[in-house]
C-alpha cells in the first residue's frame, strides 16, 4: 500500500505538516503543503503520521513503522496501525 494521493498531517517536534502526499520512498515522505511548498519528511522523524483514506477513515502511526518499500510495509506492519478517532 501506498501513501500517493492521500491527505496527511506529520507531527516533527513541534512542527505540523498537512498538505498531499506526492512522492514516497523507503526512507523519505513528500508532501505537497496548501501554499504548494514541497516537504520532505525524512521518515524516522515523524513521531506521528496521520493518514485520511479515500472513504474517510483516518489511521494515525510513527512514521518509523513506515520504513520500507510501500509493498512490502502492508505484511509487515499492518497490526501497528491503529484508528485515529
Amino acid at each position: 500500500m501506498t501513501l500517493l494521493g492521500y491527505k496527511a498531517v506529520a507531527h516533527i517536534g513541534d512542527k505540523v505538516i498537512e498538505g498531499l502526499v506526492v512522492d514516497e520512498s523507503e526512507k523519505v515522505v513528500t508532501i505537497r503543503t496548501k501554499d504548494g511548498s514541497l516537504e520532505r519528511l525524512i521518515k524516522t522523524a515523524c513521531e506521528r503520521l496521520v493518514v485520511e483514506l479515500s472513504d474517510g477513515t483516518k489511521v494515525s502511526t510513527r512514521g518509523c513503522r513506515l520504513l520500507g518499500m510501500p509493498a512490502e510495509r502492508l505484511k509487515k506492519y499492518r497490526r501497528g496501525w491503529e484508528k485515529s478517532s
